[in-house]
């Protein structure tokens, strides 16, 4: 019995001293996280002594492992360039943290928003941001090595990277065996582009210049979007180099903008074209109304290279309070983070997962010469055997991962009525859902004015309490002014009594005098009369 009373203590001693180090590591934590806080809005409280203006910063990245640049607010599970960006502007100062959750609050605008897997050289995003000491530095220290800052410069405040841009130069570099014919050349990398194909790729890269309605080199934009024409100022390929035993190519393009995939699409026909599988026809044909089956080229080797930023220039650049935004000074930067991060990442994956080798054997795949009228309808099991033949003869020459098999295209053949009916169905939920986006807004909308309302409301309110107090204050004043103006009265009527009751008791004392003094006067005359009498003057 005493061993279990023992026992009993023992484990209610232990618990005791278990709730109290729990207590304690509790309070611990929530010391720490109030310093963290404190610590926080210090940091913060001392930045808002900085000047805050709106500039631009010269980025470049190599965007493998993120899903593009622009960020997901929301989604975590899909982390893109920007998202690293914010945070390293968070940790380093230069903006508070709720403008890291609402992007609007320090006017953040990105010039171009890369796809998946692409990089840039030249990448211009503009906001505001508190100028605090060695900036840029401070900056990197919070960003990972392969995303950098390499220039930042002053701009007007309605100053705006997407809009304000005049043009936008990209580069793709690309292994040469891509341009490769099927029939007659090798497939490997020991290929080496010859003068000749280099001409004809060049020759079919001039026919993009110009305006031309690109809606088959996009998704979601229909032959009469007048949004699909897009103005291309130029595009060719340079000279091939040899890069770690494989040859490569760039191939440069300017325009004025450019929609999602529209580059890997163009550079993807072009490639079609060169390898033999579709016609040279098929580059007029793909601007016109008819939908084209266009190919679309890896993203692993496009780079955003440069923007342009030329009415600006011409407008501010010499203005004598802002500079041209020129990057010539940064030029050598741009150069060795090129050199460091972003061709040995294109080689070294390329390497690795072959992209284009894979993306080249579905081109067999593609139907170039059937349009959605039904032209030239192919049959089906003789496209199979010809998939099947493909895929042998590149197994045979290493070229073919099982891993990832090409997706077989259904071959075209008359509507019937469950294609009507589907194209009806996706109109309905197109349509559905451009009408819960519309409520959506719509709601944001009169939330936003319900809040704006109460808000309104509120200040209104307070100004009204506010005037009420000052009005307050002004009678108050008036009235103490009133009962120290009657107080002072008060003492002069009372202090000039006073000086009348003394004039008063002293009056009598001197009649007396007076009457004294008369006297005198009235005996000194008498004996004066006698003197004269006497002496008989």
């Amino acid at each position: 019995m005493a061993g279990e009373m023992r026992a009993m203590a023992a484990s209610q001693a232990k618990r005791l001293k278990s709730s109290n180090e729990e207590t304690e590591n509790q309070e611990e934590n929530g010391h720490q996280d109030k310093r963290f806080k404190r610590s926080q809005e210090d940091v913060e409280d001392q930045n808002k002594k900085f000047p805050k203006r709106k500039i631009v910063l010269l980025m470049a990245y190599s965007g493998k492992g993120y899903h593009g640049m622009q960020r997901n607010v929301g989604s975590s599970q899909f982390k893109t360039i920007e998202d690293d960006l914010v945070s390293a502007l968070v940790q380093s100062g230069c903006i508070p943290e709720n403008h890291g959750e609402d992007m609007k609050k320090m006017s953040f605008q990105r010039c171009a928003r890369t796809d998946k897997g692409v990089s840039a050289a030249g990448q211009i995003v503009s906001l505001k941001i508190w100028l605090i000491d060695d900036v840029l530095e401070k900056i990197n220290n919070c960003l990972p090595s392969h995303i950098r800052i390499l220039g930042l410069k002053r701009v007007t405040g309605g100053f705006s990277s997407k809009n304000k841009c005049d043009a936008r130069t990209y580069f793709y570099m690309i292994p040469t065996f891509a341009f490769a014919h099927k029939d007659h050349d090798i497939q490997v990398e020991t290929y080496r582009l010859s003068k000749e194909t280099l001409e004809k790729v060049n020759k079919l890269l001039a026919c993009y210049k110009g305006t031309h309605n690109f809606h088959n080199f996009t998704s979601q934009k229909g032959p009469k979007d007048p949004s699909a024409k897009r103005y291309i100022m130029e595009m060719y390929c340079e000279e091939p180099f040899v890069r770690e035993g494989m040859e490569f190519a760039v191939i440069k393009v300017k325009g004025q903008s450019f929609m999602m995939h529209q580059i890997r699409k163009m550079i993807g026909l072009v490639i079609a074209v060169v390898k033999g599988y579709a016609p040279e026809s098929i580059m007029e044909r793909s601007w016109g109304e008819e939908k084209v089956d266009v190919p679309k080229a890896p993203g692993l080797g496009l780079v955003l290279e440069k923007v342009h930023f030329e009415k600006y220039n011409r407008r501010f650049g010499n203005d004598g309070l802002h500079e041209p935004l020129e990057w010539i000074e940064e030029e050598e930067k741009i150069a060795v983070f090129k050199e460091q991060h972003i061709y040995p990442t294109i080689i070294n994956t390329e390497r690795e997962e072959q992209s284009m080798v894979n993306w080249l054997s579905t081109l067999s795949i593609h139907d170039f010469n059937a349009t959605s009228s039904g032209v030239q309808v192919n049959d089906r099991h003789s496209k199979e055997n010809q998939v099947h033949q493909r895929i042998a003869d590149l197994r045979k020459e290493g070229l073919w991962s099982l891993r990832r098999l090409p997706k077989l295209q259904e071959a075209a053949r008359p509507k019937s009525h469950q294609d009507y009916l589907l194209e009806e169905m996706q109109w309905m939920a197109t349509d559905f859902v451009q009408e819960r986006r519309w409520k959506t807004a719509t709601a944001k909308k009169l939330i936003r004015n319900v809040v704006r309302y109460h808000e309104d409301k509120r200040l209104h309110k307070e100004r009204s309490k506010k005037a009420e107090q000052n009005r307050l204050r002004r009678i108050a004043s008036s009235a103490a002014r009133e009962i120290e103006h009657f107080w002072s009265s008060i003492k002069q009527v009372v202090e000039l009594k006073l000086q009348v009751e003394e004039e008063r008791m002293k009056k009598p004392s001197n009649v007396q005098e007076i009457s004294k003094r008369g006297t005198w006067l009235l005996f000194y005359q008498d004996i004066f009369q006698k003197i004269l009498t006497r002496w008989k003057w």
